[in-house]
């Protein structure tokens, strides 16, 4: 049975930061495309400018502290990756059945797996270490069932 290499905490962190830099400018990106149909239309989608302008500053500030191992940034960043896969299954899902549509590969990557992969990042229990958060109910758990395993049972009184 082949192992893979565990990545250390510190490698994973900057690939988190480096897919959420990504994201911002995704964001940033869609905003340019929303203010330029905002301004066509009068004003009409002017929340959703603001929305996509929220998203796109939030985004683009989150790298640093992440990097700098920002607990605050972290749980930001985790909470906005599931507020992204939310609206981005909603825009899918519309795009599908509304749109008869099928699934585009460029916007279904930037949309659900990017999110995907760095919410798997960020509740590694090694990364989750690193941001001085308690490990999960299930980490600890898994700890316990590991530990259990390689136990070496006491040979004291057995036979020789």
């Amino acid at each position: 049975m082949s192992r893979t290499r565990q990545r250390p905490a510190d490698e994973l962190i900057g690939l988190a930061a480096t897919l959420v830099f990504l994201q911002g400018v995704v964001a940033f990106v869609a905003m340019v495309e929303v203010g330029i149909v905002t301004a066509a239309m009068g004003g009409l989608t002017l929340a959703a400018f603001i929305l996509t302008g929220a998203a796109a500053i939030l985004t683009l500030l989150l790298p640093a502290p992440l990097r700098r191992r920002s607990r605050r940034a972290r749980k930001t960043t985790v909470v906005l990756q599931v507020l992204w896969l939310a609206a981005a299954t909603i825009d899918l899902l519309l795009a599908v059945f509304l749109a008869r549509r099928g699934l585009e590969p460029v916007p279904t990557i930037t949309r659900v797996v990017v999110p995907v992969v760095i919410f798997r990042i960020l509740r590694r229990p090694q990364v989750r270490t690193v941001f001085g958060v308690k490990p999960s109910r299930r980490d600890r758990k898994r700890a316990a069932v590991t530990d259990q395993a390689t136990e070496v049972p006491d040979m004291v009184g057995a036979p020789a």
